[in-house]
């Protein structure tokens, strides 16, 4: 269906005239100038066109690509069921069906090849106030005393080449540490949406360092990124991917960093 020269309107912007249409954007003049909004989406909840056969066209357009995107949902959500259910068939096949571990007698806790791939990858002094607290040492003194070997060469800024009687260390430790069978139901799901930006004003930047917000020139390494992020963040295109996000998905958290952001969210 050819929109240009259609005439829709606004719930804040007033009536407004379509005049060109590119992709997922569509372009329309205002009072207060041209402003660029997704097509067809916008339709749905930003603006109304005046013909009443235009706007349920519009209305039926994005329903149809919400059936299309709520049946490539269900695809998927399937074939991560399937995957699954795969993974849980082959750590049953491997005996990995989540049943408790048995714990290890106190001569086998003891033992000089117990957990010995493990060790070197510990770092005990971290447990230090745990084992404090439940009573194991009185202080850090006596722990450091009992297990811990200082590089004797640095003498300043004291360096750990390793630890003693580690078997007593793990045994204690076990004492403590509780294991928890942890199965999640959520499934991440990532997705990269690309936007635009001010090349012509990203790049002369970086050639004459110079901040368009302050007028002034960038003094320091921090300055200049944080300029770039805000030629990049303020480009029209980010808010209109995030609203049409905000169509998809009504319940959303954003996260920002800067006041700039968040007078563009609101």
């Amino acid at each position: 269906m050819n929109l240009i020269g259609t005439k829709v309107c606004h719930i804040k912007w007033g009536v407004g005239t379509v005049v060109n249409i590119d992709g997922e954007y569509m372009y329309i003049e205002f009072s207060i100038g041209t402003k660029r909004m997704a097509y067809p989406g916008a339709f749905e909840q930003f603006i109304t066109a005046e013909d009443s056969d235009v706007q349920a066209a519009m209305m039926k357009a994005i329903q149809e690509i919400k059936d299309a995107e709520a049946k490539r949902k269900l695809e998927e959500e399937a074939m991560k069921q399937a995957k699954a259910s795969e993974e849980a068939e082959r750590l049953a096949a491997h005996g990995k069906s989540g049943t408790p571990k048995k714990k290890k007698s106190l001569d086998e806790m003891f033992a000089s090849d117990y957990h010995a791939d493990k060790l070197a990858r510990h770092t005990w002094e971290q447990y230090i106030p745990v084992f404090v607290a439940n009573g194991f040492y009185r202080n850090k003194t006596e722990f450091t005393r009992e297990h811990i070997q200082y590089d004797p060469r640095c003498k300043n800024y004291p360096r750990i080449m390793g630890y003693f009687n580690t078997g007593k260390l793990l045994y204690l430790r076990d004492q403590i540490l509780i294991d928890m069978d942890f199965s999640r139901k959520t499934v991440p799901h990532h997705e990269d949406i690309y936007c635009a930006y001010d090349v012509s004003k990203y790049k002369d930047t970086i050639k004459r360092r110079w901040d368009p917000y302050k007028d002034e020139p960038i003094q320091q390494a921090s300055g200049l990124c944080y300029v770039l992020r805000r030629i990049v963040n303020e480009h029209d295109s980010r808010q209109m991917e995030l609203m049409k996000l905000a169509e998809d998905h009504p319940r959303m958290i954003i996260f920002y960093n800067y006041d700039y952001e968040l007078e563009i969210l609101r």
